[in-house]
């Protein structure tokens, strides 16, 4: 491997044993410690008989790796192997440690877990060896404090700074009991009781202060989110409004004119069509009446013509046309109605103006489709103006209520905290002045010189460990949060929320959006919680400055491409000297893969059947 290759790559299908090869490599350097915490004898035996026979049963078996130990001058590569062999009361283990295959005299086997304790202490591990996804879930939940405080302490060397307080106390304790006087000790032992029992009541509150003032979190969080969803509502709700007002609008419109038509035509058609029928028989009369006229001034023309002897003159027909024309005469006589007088006196142009009058079949059928469509109108824009009403009343009344229950049970919370503490700055008070009593007490026995030198001189350690102690601590918690936001801000794409992350006094993680708003972590998208996660655990190692291989397994898990790829081109190349990658066949494939080749110094198979389960090559 090289700086510039620094990526060995594991691929295997699930339950192909990626899991189980990280937890090798943890059993193989720590044994029994291999969660951080050394397992009881019973514990360990079970975890053995798990793992040992998962798959096959069988008698023996080990585990074995190689490491180069930097630290030492020259660098001394070591093999490491712990054997283990059932036995009737459970598994015997053995550690064996060689240099080109000889016992390694520099290192003794008793010795080696205090050695790879303080080269990359067990507790430590879990933050170079760890599985993606999981620790993505932690960083979403309220587990990501407990987390982050314990890694600060693991990494910044807090956590050993605090077993040297815990150990010089016990020293102490220890030269104090040496003291004849038992009245004393059981005072000493009183008070330490006593001091005991208040400390335990302030950690008590400390923890439900704490729930309290995440509840009230959780509870603002609520309020926000209510918030948004009626800013969300409302714009919503005007956009409908303005649909609605625009359908008004033109219905209206169009209801206008179609009552313009319905009045025109009451007004103006409606009489003809009520008085059809007198009509039509008004104009027949008076047709009849003009055709009567016609005939009888024919019929005098013509006996004019005949008694003036000019029938064969106009006719043209010689004797015969007299006769012609008293046919006609006859013709017209019989066209004739009778010869009463006239009732209706109206003249032929008039008739044609009062025919004009009459309503068409086509008018009346637009008229009543112009009637329904006012109708059907008049209720489409009564049915909107509900609609309207609908969403103007009360649509956020909902909303408000929860607010209101919220703001109630924010303000309960308020008085617990309050409460908790003035109870817990009580017992600290009590503390103090016990602490105080105690130290009179121990000053008070009688001690030799050296001893009380050795006393006083713990003391003062103490205090120093204390100030110490709250230096690192927040000057760890500072870079931190700027080495976490520098990664971040390398790893997210443009359309990501995040703008700031800040952590606080508690070890909260806070996220704030470009709109300075806080963000609830459990609603980012896949991706930003995978580059959250990652920009976590680059800025831990940076705090940690240990050299230390890193194995990730699920790296990618259900990260989006653009994410995964700025992870492969600018966090995995610097994330570790040594990284050492266990992708199944859906995460580190095709142009992911393709992007990181240049990194990679070598690719491994894993398969959960045959011999051997590992292999050189990859899926693609």
């Amino acid at each position: 491997m090289t700086d510039s290759n620094n990526i060995i790559l594991f691929g295997g299908l699930n339950g192909a044993g990626k899991t189980t090869f990280a937890d090798s490599i943890r059993l193989c350097l720590y044994g029994r410690a291999i969660f951080g915490k050394v397992l009881s004898e019973s514990k360990y035996q079970e975890f053995l008989l798990d793992f040992c026979t998962n798959t096959l049963d069988i008698n023996e078996a080990y585990v074995s790796m190689s490491v180069v130990l930097d630290e030492e001058n020259p660098p001394v590569e070591l093999d490491i192997r712990r054997s283990f062999k059932k036995t009737k009361s459970g598994f015997k283990e053995e550690l064996t440690l060689n240099k080109s295959g000889s016992s390694v005299e520099l290192i003794d086997e008793n010795y080696w877990s205090y050695y790879i304790e303080k080269l990359i202490p067990p507790n430590v591990s879990r933050y170079f060896f760890f599985d993606g996804e999981k620790v993505k879930e932690i960083m979403a939940s309220e587990d990501s404090i407990s987390y982050l405080f314990n890694a600060v302490k693991d990494l910044s060397g807090v956590s050993e700074l605090d077993n040297l307080r815990k150990d010089l106390l016990e020293v102490r304790k220890n030269i104090l009991s040496k003291t004849k006087k038992k009245s004393d000790l059981e005072q000493i032992e009183s008070l330490r009781k006593m001091i005991e029992y208040h400390s335990d009541q302030v950690e008590s509150l400390k923890v439900e202060l704490q729930n309290r003032k995440n509840q009230i979190v959780k509870y603002e969080q609520d309020k926000t989110d209510i918030n948004s969803d009626m800013t969300r509502i409302i714009g919503v709700n005007d956009s409908k409004k303005k649909t609605l007002y625009d359908s008004l609008k033109k219905l209206s419109i169009v209801l206008s004119e179609l009552e313009e038509n319905v009045v025109d035509f009451c007004y103006n058609r409606m009489m003809y069509m009520v008085s059809a029928d007198s009509l039509k028989r008004t104009i027949e009369r008076a047709k009849n009446e003009n055709q009567e006229l016609i005939c009888n001034y024919s019929v005098e023309a013509l006996k004019s013509i005949i008694s003036n002897g000019e029938s064969e003159k106009i006719i043209g027909m010689g004797p015969k046309s007299s006769q012609i024309i008293e046919r006609i005469i006859d013709s017209l006589s019989t066209k004739k109605g009778d010869s009463s007088e006239q009732i209706i006196d109206i003249s032929l142009s008039r008739i044609a103006q009062m025919e004009s009058l009459y309503v068409t079949d086509d008018e009346i059928e637009n008229f009543q489709k112009n009637y329904e469509l006012r109708e059907s109108t008049e209720h489409q824009i009564k049915s909107i103006q509900k609609k309207i009403e609908k969403i103007d009343e009360g649509v956020l009344s909902e909303y408000e209520s929860d607010l209101d229950a919220i703001d109630t049970k924010i303000q309960e919370c308020n008085v617990s905290v309050i409460a908790l503490e003035s109870e817990m700055n009580s017992n600290s008070q009590k503390i103090d002045d016990l602490l105080k009593k105690l130290k009179d007490a121990e000053r008070s026995i009688v001690l030799e010189k050296v001893d009380r030198v050795a006393v006083d001189t713990i003391g003062e350690i103490l205090a120093s460990i204390s100030e110490r102690i709250s230096i690192i601590t927040e000057g760890s918690k500072r870079e931190l949060i700027k080495n976490v936001n520098g990664m971040y801000s390398l790893l997210k794409n443009d359309e990501d929320m995040v703008k700031e992350i800040q952590i606080d006094g508690d070890y909260r993680l806070h996220i704030r959006n470009f709109a300075n708003q806080e963000l609830n972590i459990s609603g980012l998208s896949e991706g930003e919680k995978s580059i959250l996660m990652y920009s976590v655990v680059f800025a831990l190692h940076k705090l940690s400055k240990l050299h230390f291989p890193m194995i990730i397994d699920s790296p990618i898990g259900r990260m989006d491409s653009i994410h995964s790829d700025n992870l492969a081109s600018k966090l995995y190349p610097v994330v570790s000297n040594q990284l050492i990658l266990l992708s199944h066949n859906r995460e580190i494939v095709g142009s992911l893969h393709d992007k990181l080749r240049k990194c990679i110094a070598s690719e491994y198979i894993i398969t959960k059947y045959g011999e051997p389960k590992i292999t050189p090559g990859y899926f693609d």
